[in-house]
């Protein structure tokens, strides 16, 4: 009987510490990734870390053919932080793509990512959201 009881209590600690998110077992962080697909192709990845007070957001667009212009917009609590663009370059394993880093002060409450990013020469168009 002993036995079985001790068996359980690690199975509960062992469950509830697979509940914790990844963030928040470090140094008080929390982070959250998404991924999707562009309009009609390329993919996209945006990243949110928050770390003392301020969020770090990755924004990265994956899309053929290297050598295109992407303007890019993105918005915090739908105040724009970033206007600017980017154009596709060949990274390390041959993928054209860009990439952008910030870093934004952490609000109170939720704090709500919106990211756009249209290709000038094709059209296509990338629409991320997130919030942490």
């Amino acid at each position: 009987m002993r036995k079985s009881f001790i068996t359980a209590a690690i199975a509960s600690v062992a469950t509830i510490a697979l509940l914790i998110p990844t963030g928040a077992a470090g140094a008080g962080g929390v982070e959250k990734e998404k991924h999707g697909r562009c309009t009609p192709t390329g993919r996209w990845e945006l990243s949110l870390d928050k770390e003392g007070g301020r969020i770090e957001v990755d924004f990265e667009v994956t899309s053929r053919p290297a050598g295109h212009r992407w303007k890019v917009v993105m918005r915090h609590d739908g105040v724009k932080f970033f206007d600017g663009s980017k154009v596709t370059r060949l990274d390390d394993d041959d993928r054209p793509d860009f990439e952008i880093e910030r870093w934004v002060k952490d609000t109170v409450g939720w704090d709500r990512f919106r990211v756009k990013a249209t290709d000038q020469v094709t059209g296509a168009r990338c629409i991320a959201k997130l919030k942490i």
